[in-house]
């Protein structure tokens, strides 16, 4: 493994990675927000998911999510060009997050010759450990001393080989958020 490699990989705060792989593995991680009874706060605040999920069947409001702003993402990318490196950052799905789109708008805010020709997004298509299979492969690849390129096809080789399946208790909170509608969801309109 590569001390200080030339490439960096970004992913989001969705990937279930251990915060001793994304220090191993030099794995920088840009938050998603929890809005919760109109509190928002950075997703790697919450360290207690027991006592966070309690909260969220307790509270009178839908608790939401929203994706990083292009500030968030200039705040991780930033130092990353300054010290030369080339950028693979990987998100969130952007069939259910704004936060590949925003990454995207980000690296093109830096272009015109500061360093935004350096940063390559990467749709993962999945989250949670979807997303961290897919990102360590990433880091692997980087780590190997890989090229950009090559860091890309290996994680697009990851992201096809990567098939997640979500178990839900309940279509309730899916149907308040607007991700299915009342025919979809079935009993919860009744």
């Amino acid at each position: 493994m590569s001390d200080d490699p030339a490439i960096a990989l970004v992913t989001d705060s969705t990937a279930s990675l251990t915060a001793e792989d994304r220090e191993r593995l030099q794995i920088e991680i840009v938050n998603l927000y929890v809005i919760m009874n109109g509190d928002q706060r950075p997703e790697n605040e919450i360290t207690d998911y027991t006592e966070f999920y309690k909260a969220v069947l307790d509270s009178p409001q839908l608790t939401t999510t929203s994706q990083p702003s292009i500030g968030d993402f200039m705040e991780v990318y930033e130092p990353l060009l300054e010290a030369g490196k080339e950028i693979v950052s990987l998100h969130i799905s952007s069939g259910i997050s704004g936060t590949v789109e925003a990454a995207r708008q980000a690296a093109e805010h830096r272009v015109e010759g500061r360093g935004g020709e350096r940063i390559t997004v990467v749709d993962s298509r999945t989250t949670a450990g979807g997303l961290a299979l897919t990102a360590l492969a990433s880091a692997n690849a980087i780590n190997a001393g890989k090229s950009v390129a090559e860091t890309v096809e290996q994680t697009l080789a990851a992201r096809e080989a990567v098939q997640t399946w979500i178990m839900i208790d309940t279509l309730e909170y899916l149907h308040k958020g607007g991700r299915i509608g009342s025919a979809e969801a079935g009993s919860v309109a009744r």
